[in-house]
């Protein structure tokens, strides 16, 4: 168990935590490794994650940012993420508009580099995810803390 004590708005708030294991998700397991060395490193290549809804969305890019690590096994941090807009033209024909699509970009940092890994994702195209290459998915189990019972003390 932990205790965690943090400030809202001025205000002194402890916590009780306790944690649970966790592993990858099945699905992930059987992920391919991309053959494309730019998949999901720049904006023009962004790895495409669209599943049933945003919600389910945003929590497979959160998944797969902390599921990802280096060959060598070192956890990746979120630094930042922002969203970046790109535009692709629906045909070429002359007066036709261009199509902005928002992308997801994600930056990360190994614990033992000051150098960050700029991931992108794209939310509104759905295709087969694959691992960039330079990472792999872990498939040790990670203890982390489920959140509970926000006090007032003070």
């Amino acid at each position: 168990m932990f205790l965690l004590l943090f400030f809202i708005n001025g205000r002194l708030f402890a916590q009780l935590t306790k944690t649970s294991v966790v592993k990858a998700p099945k699905e992930f397991y059987t992920l391919k490794s991309a053959i494309d060395s730019t998949y999901g490193y720049i904006i023009n290549n962004p790895i495409k994650v669209k599943v049933k809804d945003s919600l389910s969305t945003q929590k497979m890019i959160y998944d797969l940012c902390f599921w990802f690590v280096t060959l060598d096994g070192e956890n990746l941090l979120l630094i930042q993420s922002d969203t970046k807009y790109i535009q692709k033209s629906k045909s070429k024909k002359r007066n036709t508009r261009a199509e902005i699509i928002p992308i997801e970009e994600f930056m990360l940092q190994t614990e033992h580099s000051s150098k960050p890994i700029t991931l992108y994702f794209d939310t509104n195209t759905e295709d087969e995810i694959q691992i960039p290459i330079g990472l792999k998915i872990d498939t040790t189990t990670h203890t982390i803390p489920t959140y509970r019972n926000f006090k007032r003390i003070r």
